[in-house]
């Protein structure tokens, strides 16, 4: 739909920012491989910026794009502050602000917008904590990481990973072992 909105208007930013969106989100979830969507993401990236209109929504989507793909972290700020500034409430870009914030080695700081994001979109917690976690472990707040973890419905390797460093960190090595099992299971 985004692909067919761009033929229909090529300045319609919305458009590439959801096209963008889409195909981050394919990739990330493991419904599409690297090389066969890392040039569209690219293409549609630059349709974004080419017509980048001053929308959160847009704004929201070129710090993800900046951020996990071009390692442009000032960018990432620069987009992720307009787009706070634009939609100070929508939950995803409050945590996309915590997320951003633990990239950029801020993460005590990290976890209160994480937090506030739990709050304002409560359906959405269970998929935050796991960021909520992640902060609070680059934190050094293992036993906070941990108790975000165990909060989680559905652990994957990535999150027993956490656990188990975690749980290393706080010289509990039978927990860290198990967790290890988990993550080489």
């Amino acid at each position: 739909m985004a692909q067919k909105a761009i033929e229909l208007d090529p300045g319609y930013s919305q458009a590439h920012a959801w096209h963008a969106c889409s195909l981050g989100q394919a990739l990330g979830a493991g419904y599409i491989e690297e090389e066969k969507v890392l040039g569209q993401i690219v293409e549609a990236a630059k349709g974004l910026e080419a017509n980048q209109q001053d929308d959160a929504e847009c704004h929201r989507i070129l710090t993800e794009l900046n951020l996990h793909f071009y390692a442009d972290f000032d960018k990432a700020r620069f987009h992720q502050d307009r787009a706070h500034a634009l939609n100070p409430n929508d939950p995803r870009i409050v945590s996309q602000r915590g997320e951003m914030l633990v990239w950029l080695g801020e993460a005590a700081e990290a976890v209160g917008w994480i937090e506030k994001a739990m709050l304002l979109d409560p359906s959405e917690a269970e998929k935050r904590v796991k960021h909520l976690g992640k902060a609070h472990y680059v934190a050094q707040r293992y036993q906070e990481a941990i108790d975000a973890f165990k909060r989680c419905p559905c652990l994957g390797h990535v999150e027993h990973a956490y656990l188990a460093a975690c749980f290393a960190a706080l010289s509990n090595s039978a927990e860290a072992e198990k967790e290890t099992a988990h993550v080489l299971e």
